[in-house]
């Protein structure tokens, strides 16, 4: 028989409970707290990255679109150039269709290029005389181990044409076997003036 005056021993698995339950709903309280947060500082991130980054998007979009501008602002005025430059560069090689130059002539100090001129034309059968010729001299520095070409100008397209088709048997000629005839071409033309054309 019990005693009354004993006191009554508390139900332990009820007291553990008690204790238990108010911290297990305090952690998933606290856990909860911490997901939302997280989830709104996920969210001021994003929204400040977005008001951060959108101005520099624009203005690299505006950047794209202005190169891409003067890109093709650039790329018209070098072919307009370049067509200037063709137009300017026929004009000079139509200024020089009435000249030739001549290769391989021996140089010396007391020469007539007008002279050298005529004998070759002669050589070939090709009458020119001192006026077929405008004029006449040597292009380029003076170099010990070479000759300079000789420039001349006809007065008549005629004349000069007569020479260039002349010029096939100069070969066959010893005094002028290496003796090269060229049109007297722009830097921009098929230039010949670096090798000599053989007729």
């Amino acid at each position: 028989m019990s005693n009354p005056n004993t006191p009554l021993r508390p139900n332990k698995k009820a007291f553990h409970s008690e204790l238990l339950s108010p911290t297990i709903e305090d952690k998933v309280s606290n856990i909860q707290d911490n997901m939302i947060t997280k989830m709104d500082l996920n969210k001021m991130l994003k929204d400040l990255m977005e008001a951060y980054t959108k101005p520099l998007i624009d203005k690299l979009e505006a950047l794209e679109k202005e190169n891409k501008y003067l890109k093709e602002s650039v790329s018209k005025i070098e072919k307009r150039c370049q067509n200037q430059e063709k137009q300017i560069d026929d004009l000079e090689q139509y200024s020089r269709r009435d000249c030739l130059r001549i290769f391989g002539i021996p140089e010396n100090k007391e020469e007539e290029t007008d002279n050298i001129v005529i004998d070759l034309a002669k050589s070939i059968n090709v009458n020119v005389s001192a006026n077929d010729i405008n004029r006449s001299h040597r292009v380029g520095q003076r170099k010990v181990d070479s000759h300079r070409a000789i420039i001349v100008k006809f007065t008549s397209y005629r004349k000069r044409k007569e020479v260039m088709v002349g010029r096939r048997v100069l070969k066959s000629i010893s005094k002028y076997n290496r003796v090269y005839v060229n049109d007297d071409l722009t830097k921009k033309m098929p230039s010949l003036q670096m090798r000599p054309e053989k007729q």
